[in-house]
């Protein structure tokens, strides 16, 4: 049985992205190393890049316009009429990437609102710290205003009232 050699997008899969034999310093795959994955020397720089456009070291880099089709909307209709005078180049964006892309910014936008909810936790720790600190403070003080307010109802009570009025005067 004859070995099959694998497709440049096989050979791009197979890539290490820690391994610079593998890298161009431009982040590019090594052509020579992928003639071998191949088994193509005749392979070029071009017949890569057509296989898979954009495809670095750091994923694929798109340069292209970005359609999201409507389900109604015939994907050959998107892309004759896309195509604009400056020759840009248009993706039709499959349901399950543009799901993809949508839920990459639903967890960038969690994660934004849980660093803004620990901000306001710190700023509520930090009131409750205060409260408790005025608490400590100003708690003996309503005490002995309670005790007072409670001595004076009892001599009300008693019939003794206190005039404030005559010792003030003394």
């Amino acid at each position: 049985m004859a070995d099959i050699a694998p497709t440049i997008e096989q050979a791009l899969e197979q890539l290490d992205k820690s391994n610079p034999n593998h890298w161009t310093s431009d982040g590019l795959p090594k052509i020579d190393y992928m003639r071998h994955l191949t088994r193509n020397a005749s392979l070029t720089r071009d017949m890569v890049e057509s296989a898979v456009p954009g495809f670095t070291r750091n994923g694929i880099v798109k340069k292209e316009t970005v359609v999201k089709v409507e389900p109604d909307v015939e994907k050959s209709e998107v892309q004759e009429s896309a195509t604009t005078g400056t020759g840009t180049k248009t993706v039709v964006i499959a349901e399950q990437d543009q799901i993809e892309i949508e839920l990459k910014e639903i967890q960038a936008e969690i994660f934004r609102a849980k660093q803004q909810i620990g901000k306001i936790e710190s700023y509520l720790v930090n009131l409750f710290r205060k409260e408790a600190e005025l608490l400590k403070v100003s708690t003996p003080k309503v005490n002995e205003i309670h005790e007072h307010l409670k001595r004076v109802r009892a001599n009300a009570q008693e019939g003794k009232y206190i005039d404030y009025d005559s010792k003030r005067k003394k």
